[in-house]
């Protein structure tokens, strides 16, 4: 197992149903991309020989993968006509964890393929959310500070006329803080290109990533730096202890 430092990719470069291709359930394609882990892309009865194919209309370079709550047992993940694979190759077998990162060299590709095999259930495959992307920037291991998950949800409570209460519930969101200290001029320029980056669209923050055969959370979303570039201070105000970074970061809506 490679367990890597918080972080920062490239918004999913799957940006339109369009772009999708799929063996069973075509209709259903937009969960796979509509942000929201918890709703599901279905193929019901489809537990074997289901593929997904992705063709962004040019060539991209990619080298990040992620599929987040899903079903999925075995497959593989090829690119180019299904007939080319990532270094490493990504071929999955037994798994019985609900959420997979992978993380290759970088690669131009025409298409990426998807291809289910086995589920871990022995039901139609379920997938909540699809990444491929590219890593913007991984937070470097000299850097100290706090990483705070900030929890929230969106849900609707009613008050009934005899107090009792009806919850209509939407979705869990998941919200970060980054404290950063000592952070060197060279690495200072990276976060600047992230704030850029958020300036013309989301990017996507990953906690915790992790790839092999241990569990990673699948926490991974995209996501708008709402505060201040507040990236201009000296750690205990000396120039030799490098940059506070403070992120906040809200969870974003849309698919683009």
């Amino acid at each position: 197992m490679t367990v890597k430092s918080a972080t920062f990719l490239y918004k999913n470069y799957i940006t339109s149903i369009d772009q999708l291709t799929v063996s069973s359930n075509t209709a259903n394609r937009k969960q796979l991309i509509n942000r929201n882990e918890e709703t599901k892309f279905y193929a019901i009865g489809e537990g074997t020989g289901l593929t997904i194919t992705w063709n962004p209309g040019s060539s991209k370079t990619i080298n990040r993968i992620f599929l987040q709550n899903t079903n999925i047992k075995a497959c593989t993940i090829k690119y180019n006509s299904n007939a080319v694979n990532f270094s490493p190759a990504i071929s999955v077998s037994g798994n019985e964890k609900p959420n997979l990162y992978f993380e290759m060299s970088d690669q131009s590709v025409d298409d990426v393929t998807v291809t289910v095999t086995d589920t871990i259930d022995g039901g139609g495959v379920r997938i909540g959310q699809m990444y491929i992307g590219k890593e913007l920037y991984e937070i470097a291991t000299t850097i100290g500070g706090t990483l705070r998950h900030v929890p929230d949800v969106q849900q609707t409570i009613n008050v009934m006329s005899d107090k009792t209460t009806q919850k209509v519930y939407v979705r869990r969101l998941r919200h970060y803080e980054l404290g950063l200290v000592k952070v060197s001029t060279s690495n200072r320029e990276y976060f600047e290109t992230i704030y850029d980056e958020n300036r013309r669209g989301t990017v996507v923050f990953v906690p915790y990533p992790a790839t092999g055969a241990d569990t990673w959370n699948g926490w991974a979303g995209h996501y708008n730096w709402v505060n201040a570039p507040d990236m201009d201070n000296y750690t205990r105000d000396l120039p030799e202890n490098g940059y506070d970074i403070n992120i906040v970061l809200q969870q974003a809506c849309g698919v683009g």
